[in-house]
């Protein structure tokens, strides 16, 4: 069964936070590819005291 990108962001972030930022970057990049997580837990205001808003 495999992992989804999810569970796979979520090991390789454990694994380079206990220091093993080497052996997370072998491991989850041998096919080339790193998996990312983007997470955005904030809501958009309508109006921003900016021209860009949040971004």
């Amino acid at each position: 069964m495999e992992i989804s990108f999810k569970e796979k962001a979520v090991s390789f972030l454990q694994m380079a936070a206990s220091g093993k930022v080497r052996e997370a970057y072998r491991y989850y990049i041998g096919d080339g590819l790193i998996v990312e997580l983007w997470d955005l837990g904030q809501s958009i205001p309508e109006s921003s005291v900016n021209e860009n808003g949040m971004f």
